[in-house]
């Protein structure tokens, strides 16, 4: 989630993402770091559409690859939470753990659709410079 938007199902404040780090990787170009983390927000955004279509006609080969694009796009920008959950979505669609994925399914695409939604609807993305 973005900052400190309250508890998760386990009822402990989730990660943050760490601007700095993405600022820092960029030569300290703030604009710049902002517009990837904007536009992964986005391309994580297409991809949860094309998740959906996966589960709803039982693609999980594709799945699979999906959730492991986002695994990166969550590495990327340094939100480990995400990223770790990205990574167990991944591997039970490889292992053929069908199950999980269906039950943990709508909370994972929510806590990726509301991280991406609170990026891109953001009025000033350079509030905090601990975490987003």
């Amino acid at each position: 989630m973005v900052g400190d938007s309250g508890a998760g199902k386990s009822g402990q404040k989730p990660e943050t993402m760490d601007f700095y780090k993405n600022t820092v990787r960029v030569y300290n170009n703030e604009e710049f770091a902002q517009k990837i983390i904007e536009k992964v927000a986005e391309n994580t955004l297409d991809t949860l559409d094309i998740l959906k279509r996966d589960v709803e006609s039982g693609d999980y080969a594709d799945y699979a690859i999906r959730a492991h694009g986002i695994k990166g796009m969550m590495a990327s920008i340094y939100y480990e939470s995400l990223r770790e959950r990205s990574k167990s979505h991944e591997m039970a669609a490889k292992e053929g753990r069908i199950d999980y994925i269906k039950q943990d399914f709508e909370d994972y695409v929510t806590e990726c659709r509301e991280f991406c939604e609170q990026i891109i609807n953001r009025e000033d993305n350079h509030e905090s410079r601990n975490g987003i």
